[in-house]
């Protein structure tokens, strides 16, 4: 565990420029490959860029993204600091770089749109939140993101980037004339944003237990010794009977349930238990 989250500590240059690297070829499979052949707009800065291509075709979507950028890094700079805009820089003339030499060189996927519009989604959304994982953006709409998060916290990556390029979407519909592609770029940024927050946010989740039982000393011993989890104990009263009773609280991850299931049926088979879903946990053993 140790190990890994000094991967994701994005002090290291040296691990953080190859890791965005990748996530830069991914983004650009996916916008090469599936999404650019079929017109399919994925929004932001990059859907922009389509509409400029459609009126001024002599200029590249590559150029087009880098062109788009330049005012949005400056506002970066003084938003996300200099460490972030460095790194956004780089992500930004890679993937724009790649997605120009992709376009030329690489077989385009046009046999089915529907699938075309996942497929590419999918991949963008990998690719983003690799990049965002390590302290970068693909520039564009990514900084405005950023930006946005920093003031309306409660607000996922992904929700943001779903209302932003909804919009972008919307004029590239106008702009081509075509309301069916802006249905499957609809498909396009669902599954980007689904797939980014399930990156950038699943990785932080796990199983919230919760377990009311009249064993809490013993149980909470064999939970922490399977599991290798802390429990709490909260003091708490029945509704019915009115009785003091304890209830025993853990935060496990998800492949980490079963342990915690086995302890239960092992000490007391009669316990009453929750389980839930958490999408976030910070602390010690989950994300700092």
């Amino acid at each position: 565990m140790k190990r890994i989250r000094e991967l994701f500590n994005t002090r290291h240059w040296y691990i953080a420029f190859p890791m965005i690297t990748v996530g830069c070829i991914i983004y650009a499979l996916g916008f090469s490959i599936f999404i650019l052949p079929n017109h399919i707009s994925p929004g932001g800065v990059s859907g922009i860029a389509l509409i400029i291509n459609k009126f001024l075709p002599f200029l590249s979507t590559g150029a087009a993204i880098i062109l788009l950028n330049i005012p949005l890094m400056i506002l970066g700079f003084v938003k996300l600091g200099k460490k972030s805009i460095v790194r956004t820089a780089y992500a930004v003339v890679v993937s724009s770089v790649l997605i120009d030499a992709f376009e030329m060189h690489l077989i385009k996927y046009t046999a089915d749109t529907l699938l075309s519009a996942v497929a590419g989604g999918v991949l963008i959304g990998v690719g983003i939140a690799l990049i965002m994982l390590f302290g970068a953006t693909t520039g564009g709409v990514d900084i405005i993101v950023r930006v946005l998060n920093q003031k309306f916290q409660h607000l996922s990556y992904g929700n943001l980037f779903l209302i932003i390029d909804t919009v972008v979407v919307l004029l590239t519909a106008v702009t081509f004339n075509n309301y069916e592609i802006a249905l499957y770029s609809v498909f396009t940024i669902f599954c980007s944003s689904f797939a980014l927050d399930k990156l950038c946010y699943g990785s932080d989740g796990g199983k919230l237990v919760y377990v009311v039982t009249k064993k809490h000393t013993e149980l909470t011993n064999e939970i922490m010794r399977v599991s290798d989890r802390g429990v709490t104990v909260l003091e708490a009263k029945g509704g019915y009977s009115g009785d003091d009773i304890k209830v025993l609280m853990c935060a496990v991850r998800r492949y980490e349930i079963s342990y915690v299931n086995n302890a239960i049926k092992k000490v007391d088979p009669d316990a009453f238990v929750i389980v839930t879903d958490s999408n976030q946990i910070n602390g010690f053993g989950f994300t700092r």
